[in-house]
């Protein structure tokens, strides 16, 4: 299957459902909350690549510019890295390997709606959370 027919299958699931009925067991696992203290409990362990991948689809996830099928994907991902019950559990050695591929392959998808002020967004947090 091409990129525009998963694209195409992801609007129109997201334009015939409601962002609230969204029922996946990851994307129940994600608040801004929880997201912020994995990062806080786990930054030494994170390296500035996967930090910024991280914050990256932080970000995107607040941006107006980021359409709603986008975003869906996103709370998914993030509620994966969440979840500290996953293919690789987080406290194992190695633990966010899986985590990382699913926010890899994640971006390389949606990196088309990464913009400017997105990408100053991304740089601005990422000192923050360095500095806490």
């Amino acid at each position: 299957m091409n990129k525009n027919k998963i694209h195409s299958n992801l609007i129109t699931h997201c334009n015939n459902s409601s962002e609230d009925n969204f029922n996946n067991s990851y994307s129940q696992e994600y608040s801004a909350k929880r997201l912020k203290s994995k990062i806080l409990n786990n930054i030494g362990r994170l390296s500035h690549s996967a930090l910024k991948s991280v914050i990256t689809l932080k970000v995107m996830l607040k941006s107006p510019d980021v359409p709603k099928f986008v975003k869906v994907t996103i709370i998914g991902a993030l509620g994966y890295l969440i979840c500290p019950v996953d293919l690789i559990p987080d406290f194992l050695p190695g633990g966010f390997i899986d985590d990382l591929a699913v926010i890899t392959l994640l971006l390389s998808e949606i990196a088309i709606y990464k913009t400017d002020k997105i990408n100053k967004e991304i740089e601005s947090s990422i000192k923050k959370y360095q500095k806490s």
